[in-house]
């Protein structure tokens, strides 16, 4: 699996484990093993967002959807 950029528009985010991976070489986002993790992360985000008052601006939670897979939805 090759690393992916931060300016890949196609990639689905990133996933890395620091203490054995300190240098981001192995993207662990579509490793099933991590997908629970991935969403506690992925509510985590929204939850802080949501009491922060950041949601206010139009950025609605996900539905199931990967967040780079949303579109514009009105």
């Amino acid at each position: 699996m090759s690393p992916l950029k931060d300016t890949d528009p196609n990639a689905p985010g990133q996933l890395y484990d620091l203490e054995t991976d300190p240098h981001e070489r192995h993207n662990l986002i579509n490793v099933p093993a991590y997908a629970e993790k991935i969403e506690a992360l992925k509510k985590q985000l929204f939850d802080e967002l949501e009491a922060s008052g950041a949601l206010d601006i139009p950025v609605r939670r996900p539905l199931g959807e990967r967040l780079d897979q949303r579109k514009n939805r009105r």
